[in-house]
């Protein structure tokens, strides 16, 4: 996971718990108005295109599951 006030021992607990639950890992430094004092620039955070399209797969695994019920 990813944030702007996440320190690398963070992230990767965050992943480790990902993985170990099977979630998929998210998080960014988008943009939700100013707060706190990281100091951290739009777009700084970036989960990546691998876990963006891990998430499309999984969007398309639960339609196909809805369609058949």
């Amino acid at each position: 996971m990813k944030h702007p006030l996440y320190n690398e021992e963070h992230e990767m607990r965050a992943r480790e718990l990902a993985e170990r639950y099977g979630l998929v890992q998210t998080g960014s430094s988008d943009f939700h108005g100013f707060y706190g004092d990281s100091g951290a620039q739009l777009g700084s955070k970036n989960i990546g295109m691998a876990h963006f399209e891990e998430l499309k797969k999984r969007k398309e695994q639960l339609e196909r599951k809805k369609e058949q019920v």
